[in-house]
């Protein structure tokens, strides 16, 4: 009887659930990859968007060593193939020594049960934790971690700075290759000796730009407005969808310290004293929601400054902006940039990751210091006082080299996989 082969297995880990651009670069490999890999993805912190993309039927879950059915979750079938997900419900995203020895032992047990030939790491919790995790079972999986910017340069007190990056160097010796998705983030790892040249490599994010499903901007600015009434606005509809406002910022990123939405807000304070019909907005949710709306109230922008919380497909909204604006205090390779160029809007960036490789300074997009209101306000001011260099800006924009199709190409030429299945 002839057998088949079997399909080599996947399983990709990341600590959150919660929609970001790591949980896109998962989703974006996994679904396209289901005719040539099994697909298994497995995550923490509750049911976000990423279990939710990938459908709402039978996420499992590992409990007390067993595999059990929740009432929420999912098996996603595709045409040539499925992805199977499961909740790690002991894996945080901060430290915590009970939860994290807890999810310890959470995937390892899944890495037994799966058998996985290639364990894909994202994240810096899941990379060290699943490194670990892997060691200790009997057989080796092929490890391949991606990291999404490095953790130890995020706003973090220095204690943890330190950990993480002993912890990265430590659980380096046991990850076949390391994927940088810039050149910057490479740089960083070889100049902090966190592995040999040879184990690192450069992969940009990449986006198939000819799936983009774009509002219009008359259609993406009547529906900005109707999420703005949500938050008790009295701004005029006919105003803002007519677009008779000065213009509209705005930006797309989760509240976490490390997108800078703070400096946004300060740079708000000043724009407003010359544009006062200029409208602020942001798309996306956090932990910082509450610091972010104290600022605001503070600053007395209540007004012009909206907080609009997570919006499905927030990318569909983008030509309802005038110009787009990531002031991150860190970043891996943005995919929100790739998006905003994709809509032909003008960019504001700040200098860090990836970035300056998407964005040519004064050539494609405005690039300022991270931290600096102050340059952020001067940045804004020069765009909306200059029609013209915003359109000089969006002629020059050129995304060959961040297709979906390069990246998965690139990524899978990694995946050498120590033991396949018959």
């Amino acid at each position: 009887m002839k057998m088949t082969q079997k399909k080599p297995k996947i399983l990709y880990l990341i600590t959150q659930s919660e929609w970001g651009g790591a949980q896109k670069y998962i989703y974006d490999l996994a679904v396209n990859l289901t005719e040539s890999y099994d697909i298994v993805i497995a995550a923490g912190q509750g049911n976000g968007e990423l279990f939710k993309q990938c459908g709402h039927e039978n996420i499992r879950t590992l409990e007390h060593g067993s595999i059990r059915t929740l009432e929420h979750g999912s098996i996603r079938t595709l045409e040539h193939g499925s992805i199977r997900t499961f909740r790690l419900k002991h894996l945080k995203r901060g430290i915590n020594p009970f939860f994290d020895f807890m999810a310890l032992w959470e995937i390892r047990r899944l890495i037994k049960t799966e058998q996985p030939d290639i364990v894909h790491l994202n994240s810096s919790k899941i990379s060290i934790l699943g490194s670990l995790a892997n060691k200790s079972i009997g057989y080796q999986p092929s490890i391949i971690y991606t990291a999404h910017g490095w953790v130890f340069n995020e706003p973090l007190p220095g204690w943890q700075k330190k950990l993480y990056l002993l912890l990265e160097k430590f659980t380096a010796k046991y990850k076949d290759k390391i994927i940088c998705v810039s050149g910057y983030d490479k740089k960083v790892a070889l100049e902090n000796k966190i592995c040999p040249a040879e184990k690192l490599i450069a992969i940009h994010n990449g986006i198939d730009f000819n799936n983009l499903d774009f509002f219009d901007q008359n259609t993406a600015r009547q529906n900005l407005f109707n999420l703005i009434s949500n938050n008790d606005s009295p701004a005029s509809p006919l105003d803002f969808a007519r677009g008779e406002r000065l213009a509209i910022i705005g930006a797309i990123a989760n509240l976490y310290p490390t997108k800078g939405l703070k400096y946004l807000v300060e740079a708000a304070e000043n724009v407003i004293k010359e544009h006062p019909q200029t409208i602020f907005l942001a798309l996306g949710e956090g932990q910082e929601r509450k610091n972010l709306e104290a600022q605001i109230k503070k600053a007395g922008l209540e007004n012009n400054f909206f907080l609009l919380g997570n919006i499905d497909q927030a990318y569909r909204y983008l030509k309802g902006f005038d110009i787009f604006v990531l002031p991150s205090v860190k970043e891996g390779l943005p995919y929100t940039l790739l998006e905003a160029m994709s809509a032909g809007l003008p960019i504001i960036a700040t200098k860090v990751g990836g970035a300056p490789e998407i964005i040519k300074d004064n050539i494609n997009g405005l690039l300022i210091e991270p931290k600096n209101s102050k340059q952020l306000t001067e940045a804004l001011n020069k765009l909306i006082n200059n029609q013209s260099l915003m359109q000089q800006l969006t002629s020059n924009i050129n995304l060959t080299d961040f297709s979906l199709e390069k990246m998965i190409k690139e990524t899978t030429c990694t995946y050498a996989p120590r033991r396949v299945g018959t």
